[in-house]
């Protein structure tokens, strides 16, 4: 499908009429769950601009998004069906090596509020990193570093033990770690000295069904620049 744009404006274009020329295969699921032998398809969207460079016309890729897996039960058009619950499609940038997904991702968890929430340990060989450049922030103001180590010392340091109910979502490699004794802070203390350095993560259900509501975490990196 070619499309012109004119002035700079934005165009929308529908496509009416979605037909497959076959159902997939393996469609019958097994004990109510899906095939693990199931078929899909999967629609690919990809948006090309035709450039003239030296002379020659070239058709650059601009961006492409997919689909999630789609079960055809019958040719027709409307008798098919997504499958949410399955792999989410990520996507390859044509002109890096960068695998995307536009969303959030959880690993070990099926709730996320960040970018990125991991429930479990994170190994890194690099560094992490953070924007830092003064050319990106404003209101610039020094603190007093004796305030902040005042703060620090008013905090309780805590040795603790992960309630088993909390753990049980873990791996066992990390459910053995955790079990161990930590040392660290409780972040209704931290709360009440340094407010902004305690965030919510939502309500959690723990393995006995006990519900947790808006879970506190701790900004570590609050903690310690700001301390």
């Amino acid at each position: 499908m070619k499309l012109t744009f004119q002035n700079n404006k934005p165009i929308r274009v529908t496509e009416g009429r979605l037909h497959f020329s076959e159902t997939t295969h393996n469609n019958m699921r097994k004990k109510g769950k899906p095939n693990p032998e199931q078929k899909y398809f999967q629609m690919v969207v990809s948006l090309e601009a035709v450039v003239m460079v030296s002379g020659a016309v070239m058709e650059v890729p601009v961006c492409s998004l997919a689909t999630e897996k789609i079960i055809v039960r019958a040719s027709n058009p409307g008798h098919f069906v997504f499958e949410p619950e399955q792999v989410v499609s990520w996507s390859k940038n044509s002109h890096s090596d960068t695998v995307y997904q536009m969303g959030r991702v959880g690993i070990g968890t099926v709730h996320s509020k960040e970018a990125l929430t991991v429930q479990g340990n994170i190994q890194v060989a690099g560094n992490i990193l953070s924007p830092s450049d003064i050319r990106l922030k404003q209101n610039i103001n020094g603190i007093d570093t004796k305030k902040q180590l005042e703060n620090v010392q008013t905090i309780n340091v805590v040795e603790f033990i992960y309630k088993p109910e909390y753990l049980s979502g873990f791996s066992e490699s990390e459910k053995a770690a955790l079990q161990k004794r930590q040392i660290g802070v409780i972040a209704q203390d931290v709360g009440a000295i340094i407010p902004d350095a305690v965030e919510s993560a939502g309500d959690v259900t723990l393995a006995n069904g006990r519900p947790v509501t808006n879970m506190l975490i701790v900004n570590k990196d609050r903690l310690f620049l700001g301390n």
